[in-house]
């Protein structure tokens, strides 16, 4: 997708969490599926809002 391209909203259906990223961010995606362990995909019901993280606790929630 070109820059500044909108996205569709992050969505959660039976359990099957879908998240839009702009292509831009692939390398960083790529980079975190390789070289960290483990990923989790988290969704926060509350915003409809999915995330990556390598732990459980979501993200903006650390010490």
């Amino acid at each position: 997708m070109e820059a500044g391209t909108l996205l569709k909203k992050d969505a959660e259906n039976n359990g099957i969490v879908e998240m839009q990223l702009p292509a831009d961010q692939l390398s960083n995606v790529v980079d975190m599926l390789r070289n960290e362990s483990p990923v989790f995909i988290g969704w926060q019901t509350s915003i409809g809002n999915a995330y990556l993280a390598t732990s459980h606790e979501p993200v903006g929630e650390g010490e």
